[in-house]
């Protein structure tokens, strides 16, 4: 009995063999395979799929590698022979395929070593175009990323949206489709026009069609320049649509999101993803006011007045729904059309809530602290470093200043002029100047403007002081800068913090009296350390002339009378290393910008608006 079961058993298994091996084998007479026989006299999909299925290149239970198995190029006829009759056929076998597979189906190579997709009719290589997007609907434009955030893992690349296929459960799933309908109101007192959003057409079925028509469906298929962030962190795509959710942002100044993807399997589309991974698809800009402000430069032409005012109410539009950016600045915004919009809103903070130091490049003068630390010679140097404060719309409007100031002086900010090249972390040097900026700063930046008009909206733009500063982007927009009157509705209100002036909240201030002294102290430092041993030894030197009466610089007429300043002898006539300044005499700084000789200190007390004291002990 047990040798009648293995004998019907090991029949059965040489029927199957003999099957399949009979349906892949050439026939003699016609040297065809039964694939072709079948495409050749129209039989039905069903049968054609089920003759392909038998010869496929690859072995498709392997989701994660494809695995190359022995074939007679069944695939090879379907996708290149048969005139596009059994498309649906390979659009069916692509759609069980991951991503890996994919890739390995589109590279077999024919009897005379050529690719498939060289190969392939015109709708058969449409077919795998779409298979080779990104949840069926995203065209990668470069493979490398245009921003990467290491530090979260998120990538951000340029795409093309086309229109997606009817979604099919398997590798990725759909969280969030864009409704038009939703967060597209516009403010009242914006008056510029708005564009009407084409239509997305809904995809058509190809079986439908005839020939001619879905060749020329194919043929002009266009898709959408947009922004494709891949992460693998759901908090921050949950902060994206919460942010524009909760504070009701309108797509008219911010991005609008247009999907959101995950991936279920991630063998689907990469073999090295262990996390799960998100695809947050927003609208891409048309140009940054960053790379506009340079074009404008390079051409020598005026930043367009309307272009500041539309960052402007962009940045209005945030602060009006109780958020302070925090990154505002040229690289945050943008021009969509006919509009410009913030970028990086999911950043963004309610208004009173502490600003991130580590976010934006543009922080204003009252987040920098000031702090003293010793350095050679004796002396003491000033270091900086951003602190978190309260937001505040002032907080927004000066990095706005900022922006503003480069579009119309022609070339960026002082302490900012090294960041055209590259957006980074400011130094200590760049942040110490920032924090020291000072009515004097500003009437230095203000040579650059001539029109009187265009500097005052300036002074309220870069005030140090935050209380002086324009309170409000409504203040900006009001100015008759820009010639547009009183904005349209209500401001809404909302509890601010109390702000100080830089001079109240840095740790320590620079004296504004103090300028020479600062350039001639940067000398002295950098011939100290240049050359230690003939410091030391014209230090030795200064203290045995000082000890000899021969050397006394000022005879004093009356020596019972109480000393009384002396004016100094001309720069160039003191030797550094004869009369050494103490420490007292020279404030401490990392300025390298200013100087007066080191003999202008005098031995009466100098106290700076700040309370700081110079000069020589009595």
């Amino acid at each position: 009995m047990f040798a009648f079961h293995y004998y019907v058993l090991f029949a059965q298994m040489m029927y199957h063999l003999s099957f399949t091996q009979l349906i892949v084998a050439t026939d003699k007479r016609t040297g065809m395979l039964p694939i072709e026989m079948a495409t050749r006299m129209k039989h039905s999909t069903t049968i054609v799929y089920d003759l392909l299925k038998r010869d496929m290149p690859i072995d498709m239970k392997e989701k994660a590698e494809a695995k190359l198995v022995p074939h007679q190029y069944s695939w090879n006829h379907l996708v290149s022979d048969s005139n596009d009759m059994y498309h649906d056929v390979v659009e069916k076998v692509l759609q069980n395929c991951s991503q890996p597979q994919v890739l390995a189906l589109a590279h077999v190579e024919n009897k005379k070593g050529e690719v498939l997709l060289a190969t392939a009719t015109p709708l058969c290589k449409h077919v795998f175009r779409v298979m080779f997007r990104l949840f069926h609907t995203l065209e990668i434009v470069d493979q490398t990323p245009a921003f990467e955030d290491k530090e979260t893992g998120t990538q951000i690349f340029y795409a093309l949206r086309f229109t997606p296929p009817e979604e099919k459960p398997g590798y990725f799933t759909s969280l969030y489709q864009d409704d038009k309908s939703k967060n597209s109101h516009v403010e009242e007192w914006d008056s510029l026009p708005v564009e009407e959003d084409e239509e997305e057409v809904t995809p058509e079925d190809l079986s439908d069609m005839d020939a001619k028509e879905k060749l020329e469906f194919v043929q002009n298929e266009k898709g959408v320049k947009v922004i494709a962030k891949l992460t693998s962190r759901s908090d921050i795509v949950d902060a994206e649509l919460s942010k524009r959710k909760d504070y009701n942002l309108s797509r008219h100044y911010v991005p609008a999101i247009l999907s959101v993807h995950h991936t279920i399997q991630n063998a689907a589309y990469s073999e090295a993803m262990a996390e799960p991974s998100y695809c947050v698809t927003m609208e891409a800009a048309d140009i940054t006011a960053e790379n506009l402000i340079l074009d404008t430069r390079r051409s020598g032409g005026a930043f367009p007045k309307a272009d500041l005012k539309g960052i402007g109410m962009s940045l209005l539009h945030l602060h009006e729904h109780g958020l302070v950016h925090g990154d505002v600045g040229s690289h945050n915004t943008a021009k969509f059309g006919d509009r410009w919009k913030t970028l990086g809103v999911r950043g963004s903070v309610a208004i009173g809530e502490m600003t991130d130091p580590k976010r934006g490049f543009f922080q204003p003068p009252e987040a920098v602290s000031l702090e003293t630390r010793n350095v050679s010679l004796g002396d003491q140097n000033v270091g900086a470093q951003l602190v978190p404060v309260a937001s505040d719309p002032t907080y927004d409007i000066w990095a706005y200043g900022v922006v503003f100031y480069e579009a119309v002086a022609g070339l960026p900010l002082s302490p900012y002029r090294s960041l055209h090249k590259e957006k980074r972390a400011l130094t200590t040097a760049e942040l110490f100047k920032v924090g020291q900026w000072d009515d004097r700063s500003l009437r230095k930046a203000l040579r650059h403007i001539d029109d009187e008009t265009t500097r005052d909206l300036v002074k309220k733009l870069l005030d140090p002081n935050p209380n002086a500063r324009a309170q409000s982007m409504r203040d900006v927009l009001e100015h008759r800068y820009f010639g547009i009157g009183k904005l349209a509705g209500t401001a809404p209100v909302f509890e601010r913090p109390e702000l100080g002036a830089s001079s109240e909240s840095n740790t320590v201030d620079i004296s504004a009296f103090t300028t020479d002294h600062l350039k001639n102290r940067h000398n002295i430092v950098a011939e100290a350390e240049a050359n230690a041993k003939t410091e030391a030894a014209a230090a030795k030197t200064a203290e045995k002339k000082v000890a000899s009466p021969k050397t006394t610089v000022v005879k004093k007429p009356t020596p019972a009378a109480p000393p009384k300043t002396v004016s100094p002898p001309p720069a160039a006539a003191v030797e550094p290393a004869v009369i050494k300044p103490a420490p007292q005499d020279i404030p401490a700084s990392a300025s390298t910008e200013s100087a007066e000789p080191v003999a202008a200190a005098t031995t009466t007390k100098k106290k700076s608006k700040f309370g700081m004291k110079f000069g020589k002990k009595k």
